[in-house]
């Protein structure tokens, strides 16, 4: 019998903040992270290999846009399922890539096997790679898949339509873990690569067979999705932003990656082999896309595009080709600093690169060689940074703070080596362990995270959930929040160094996301003080006055950081500080309380 098969993609966003949200905050995170291509790829090869008769997305990452239509995240979670299946589903497959929709996938899975109990649910995705026997104790989960899924999917569900027994490499149930196993044994504590101790017994688990020729797949099945919404809504796209205005769409030129960086786990899904697309298969990728949907701007998703140096160019010169005006290139997981040379980013130019994220994470040399093992040259950062500039490349760098081990005082150097570096923004997160990483295995070991089932209800990428011998999380959490505003607003180097048409850019990118931030407005006025623009300077603080008499993250903002900026410092004495109380703040800050 041929199977219905609904998949389902889960937002990103913190469990913590939608429940937030859900009760009436304000969450800056509404937006479409990129459309869900490891799915839409799931799905084209399913249809073209696999016993199906109708195949359907349930996108909640979607319909969170149009949320605040229901009462609760409970009732969101029920109604866009009641709204959105118009069949039976046979089986349910659930992406999950991301540890902060762990706790959010859960509650969807289990209403959704309220409504339809007789569907099998299988999850996969790289959280879920990474967390098979954690995921495989909840009785609504019925199988795991482990890394890429597309021919080991559709084997599965070939299975299912003949009812053949279920024996496929990658793909588990509860009977086929190792610890359930008569004959096999698994000790608590196992040597995952031979680096560090494994918490569980998912190290010694087979991942999926992986695609050796990534031709061999179909292109992304972009009609199970809005492409519309995805093509207008920016996103990611848009913050640092030089193409707001343009229709987007995401790609993967390649899988894969050879480094071992402590703080990810894209080699247990993708493997270390780097495998690339041909060029003719990504350029008919990008002339569908133009065509049918008028996509210019492409957002190329790659953990390591720049890794293979002939590959990349040749990709490079096939874009330079296309006939398509406006074209443009962006990369938001960051380029590699010591795979860029002259060659490669002149060409990343002359294809459409107008803007760009450098992956650095640490300014330490020590942090980078004994704790990361990332090895970026930190020289060579500021090389490509003064080198994209001269060919008015916007850069973006990104850095961690508070890796397992790393000082306070390593973390100062990181942010004051940023403040050399002349990028237009510097982006700093907290480093939060993500299953499957050597950092994860750090935390366990050292007692940090000692409760995983809370971590994993909490995880958030923007704030610190517990405290370390090096550091507590309220000082991490507000050292990362000062070094965002030091370096990029008070010290921003486009606002220091008369940059000022540049600067405003930047700033109305950070206040069309947070509308309430009175830094970034204080930087404004600067800015039109900087050309001479006296009333719109008065319109900006005109803006400041009322934000503070409403709004409490304005007003948090106002109470905690006046010290950076002498404009806040002037309001501050005739400022009523009983309107929001102290111990909010943070709150305020951070988890999206409601703005009135």
């Amino acid at each position: 019998m041929k199977q219905n098969v609904l998949f389902v993609n889960f937002p990103t966003i913190p469990y913590t903040r939608l429940l937030d949200y859900f009760s009436g905050g304000d969450l800056d995170e509404v937006q479409l992270h990129g459309e869900p291509l490891g799915i839409l790829h799931l799905s084209s090869y399913l249809k073209k290999f696999g016993s199906v008769n109708q195949v359907s997305l349930l996108d909640y990452s979607l319909a969170l846009l149009d949320s605040k239509q229901y009462k609760n995240l409970t009732d969101f979670i029920s109604s866009v399922a009641e709204e959105n299946v118009d069949f039976v589903p046979n089986i349910i497959a659930c992406s999950i890539n991301f540890t902060t929709s762990h706790p959010f996938m859960l509650d969807t899975i289990k209403y959704l096997k309220s409504i339809w109990p007789d569907a099998i649910v299988i999850v996969g995705g790289n959280h879920a790679t990474n967390a098979t026997t954690k995921l495989l104790q909840f009785p609504f989960i019925n199988y795991v898949g482990r890394g890429e899924a597309e021919v080991a999917f559709t084997e599965f569900i070939n299975c299912i339509s003949e009812n053949k027994k279920v024996s496929i490499k990658g793909i588990y149930s509860k009977m086929d873990l190792p610890e359930n196993k008569k004959d096999q044994t698994v000790p608590k504590w196992i040597i995952g690569d031979g680096t560090f101790p494994a918490q569980n017994s998912d190290h010694l688990l087979d991942r999926c067979v992986s695609i050796e020729n990534l031709d061999d797949l179909p292109n992304p099945d972009w009609e199970i999705i809005d492409m519309e919404t995805y093509a207008t809504e920016q996103g990611r796209a848009a913050y640092i932003g030089v193409a707001a205005d343009k229709r987007k769409a995401s790609l993967f030129t390649s899988r894969g990656c050879p480094y071992r960086c402590t703080f990810c786990a894209t080699h247990t899904t993708f493997t270390r082999l780097l495998r690339y697309h041909s060029p003719a298969y990504i350029c008919e990728q990008i002339k569908i896309l133009n065509k049918k949907y008028g996509i210019t701007l492409f957002i190329i998703e790659d953990d390591l595009f720049t890794g293979g140096k002939k590959e990349v160019i040749e990709m490079l010169n096939a874009f330079k080709k296309l006939d398509i005006p406006n074209f443009e290139l962006q990369f938001p997981n960051a380029l590699s600093n010591n795979t860029l040379n002259e060659e490669v980013v002149d060409a990343l130019y002359d294809a459409g690169m107008l803007s760009t994220e450098i992956a650095v994470e640490s300014g330490s040399p020590y942090v980078q060689k004994n704790i990361i093992h990332k090895y970026v040259l930190l020289d060579k950062v500021k090389y490509w940074v003064d080198y994209m500039h001269s060919k008015n490349i916007t850069v973006k760098c990104l850095f961690i703070l508070g890796f397992p081990n790393e000082t306070k005082e390593q973390m100062i150097e990181s942010i004051e080596f940023a403040k050399t570096l002349k990028a237009d923004w510097c982006i700093f997160n907290v480093a939060t362990p993500l299953i499957g990483t050597e950092m994860y295995e750090e935390f366990i070991m050292k007692g940090a995270i000692t409760d995983e089932i809370d971590f994993l209800a909490k995880t958030d990428f923007r704030k610190r959930l517990f405290n370390t011998p090096e550091i507590s999380a309220d000082e991490l959490n507000e050292l990362q929040y000062r070094a965002n505003l030091d370096v990029n607003f008070i010290n921003n180097p486009n606002l220091v160094d008369g940059n000022y048409s540049k600067a405003l850019e930047l700033y109305d990118d950070v206040l069309g996301k947070y509308p309430w931030h009175v830094v970034a407005l204080c930087c404004k006025k600067r800015c039109f003080e900087g050309l001479g623009d006296s009333t719109k300077a008065q319109e900006m603080m005109n803006m400041i006055n009322e934000l503070i008499k409403t709004n409490k993250r304005s007003q948090a903002m106002l109470m905690k950081y006046s010290d950076l900026m002498e404009e806040l410092q002037t309001i501050v004495p005739n400022y009523d500080k009983s309107i929001l109380n102290d111990n909010k703040f943070d709150e305020a800050l951070t988890l999206g309380t409601k703005t009135n």
